[in-house]
Formats: structure tokens, sequence, C-alpha cells
């Protein structure tokens, strides 16, 4: 600990130094390039103490008011653009890491690009005098919302589901899906065609699993005098980790009643494109899998499928 601080402290010197050997027009761009990423730095923990979506829209807010007020105060001692491009610059520092794990970076991504479309709109805003820059932050503020309400919960159900919406049509399910109940039986999904099926997946290391449990139990109240509906939570059988009666337990002493069904067959897994937990899938009474999401979602679905086929 005391090389890291001694080294903070030689390093922190020593751009100092450097920083007071420059020209006065190149320590303003400094200067703005410190500001753009000390307010990455502050915007950042938003989105592991909060939410993504806060970030967004704080992120866009702060960059927008930032970036016109900088232009406002020092672009008679530097360009418009010179400014422009030290807060891009500034902003860009925490997010080139993208550069080099682009596909985990994915789930920040549209938070990131509104950091940027703040400083985009702060410079619109100064750069057009008339009634134009009202209508640009008009539609920008707008997109923000749509973001922070809707957008981003669409932005997740395609990089974990696969669709925005989490409606898809893989048609029929072929290979022969069967799973473990209680006391050794055996329930296979297959011979349920006829009812509309809904699996919740999951695994005893998910913790979003566990607090999505509570949602998983009141839509299966909702349903389960339902005789076209077939609900059952499947517990992913971790090897190694799980004993095989440990999901039965589990969701027993937390007082749910759903059915519960074991999957210790991982190439089932594969075959349904499991690849994050809780996965909702619903198989229509065709047998043909019809959506991939979040429990929320399939409740919708259900009630949707159940209207129709009414």
């Amino acid at each position: 600990m005391y090389f890291i601080i001694t080294g903070l402290i030689v390093i922190i010197s020593l751009c100092l130094i450097l920083y007071r050997s420059l020209s006065e027009k190149k320590k303003l761009f400094v200067r703005l390039f410190v500001y753009s990423l000390l307010l990455e730095i502050g915007i950042s923990p938003l989105r592991g103490y909060v939410s993504f979506q806060a970030s967004t829209i704080v992120g866009f807010t702060l960059y927008s008011i930032l970036t016109y007020i900088l232009l406002i105060r020092y672009s008679h001692k530097a360009s418009s653009k010179s400014i422009f491009f030290s807060l891009i610059f500034g902003f860009s520092t925490l997010n080139i890491i993208r550069i080099f794990n682009f596909a985990e970076t994915l789930i920040s991504l549209p938070d990131a690009c509104f950091h940027l479309f703040g400083i985009i709109v702060g410079y619109s805003l100064f750069k057009i005098k008339n009634y134009f820059r009202w209508i640009i932050l008009v539609i920008a503020s707008l997109l923000t919302i749509f973001i922070y309400s809707y957008g981003y919960e669409l932005w997740l159900n395609r990089l974990n589901y696969g669709s925005f919406t989490g409606k898809i049509i893989e048609g029929r399910i072929s290979k022969e899906i069967t799973f473990s109940g209680l006391t050794s039986s055996k329930v296979n999904i297959n011979s349920l065609k006829g009812n509309i099926v809904l699996l919740d997946f999951w695994n005893s290391k998910c913790g979003v699993c566990f607090r999505k449990f509570p949602v998983v139990q009141r839509t299966y109240n909702k349903y389960k005098h339902n005789t076209k509906i077939s609900f059952y939570s499947v517990n992913s059988f971790l090897k190694g980790i799980d004993k095989d009666d440990d999901a039965f337990r589990i969701i027993k002493e937390r007082g749910y009643s759903f059915p519960v069904l074991i999957c210790k067959n991982k190439t089932i897994l594969k075959e349904l494109k499991i690849t994050c937990y809780p996965t909702v899938l619903i198989i229509n009474k065709k047998g043909e899998l019809i959506f991939r999401g979040d429990i929320e979602d399939a409740d919708k679905k259900i009630e949707e499928l159940l209207k129709y086929n009414n």
C-alpha cells in the first residue's frame, strides 16, 4: 500500500509539473479533458448502486449542461470544436476498454452512448441560435426518457434472450425434454402438448433468481387452477455444488409452493438456449417455443395467449 500511495504521489507531481510547463491554451484543453473525465468517473457508480437507467439520464443531463456551460465560458479562448473534442476525449478515456472487451460491456453501451449524446446535444444547443435548438432539446430529452423508462429493458431483453420483446417463434421442440421431479418422478415437456407451458429456469447461485421468486409465486397463484397451463420452476443443477434435493429444499424452506423440476442435462439447456438466469420460456399448445424472457413479460404473454384462444 505504501508503494502504491508513493507511486500515485509521484505520478500526480509529474503531471502537475508537466501541466505548469504548458501554454495557457493547452492548459485549457487539459482542464476540459479532466472535467469530462471526472464527470464520467463520478457518474459510473450509479450503474452498480442504482441502475443503468439512472446513470443514463443523469449522465445525459450533466454532460449536456457541462458542455453548454464550458462552451459559453471558454469559446472566446478556444474554438468550439476544440472544446467539444476535449470533452469527447475525457469521456472516452474510461470507455476505451470497450475496444478490448466489447462483448462483455454491451450491457452498458446505451448508457455510454447517451453520455456522448449529452455532449453532442450541449454542443448543438450552443451552436444553433434559432428555435431549432429547442426542438433538438425536446427530442433528445424524449429519447432519454424513453431509454430510462422502457428502452433499456428492451436492450437487456435483446442481450439476454435474443429479442427485444421476448417474443420468438422457433418452431416445434422435437428433442425429448424430460426433467426430474420430486421423489424421482419425471416430467416430459413434450407430452404436455395441448397446454401452454411456462418454464422458469434458475440456479442456486443466481441472486436475481431468488429476488424474482415472489413474482414467480404470484404468477403461479394466478394460473395454478387453469387446466390449460402447465407451470414449472426448473432448477439448472450445478454439478459439484448442488445436492440432488437442494432445489426442492430451497423452495420449501422459503415458503414457496410452485412446482419444481431439476435439469441435469446441459445439452437440453443448450438446445433451449438458456444462457443466463433467470430465463422464462413459454411453449404454446402446438409445442412451439414462442417466448424467451423474464417472468413479468411472460405473465403478459400468457394473458395474451389466453385472450386470443378464448
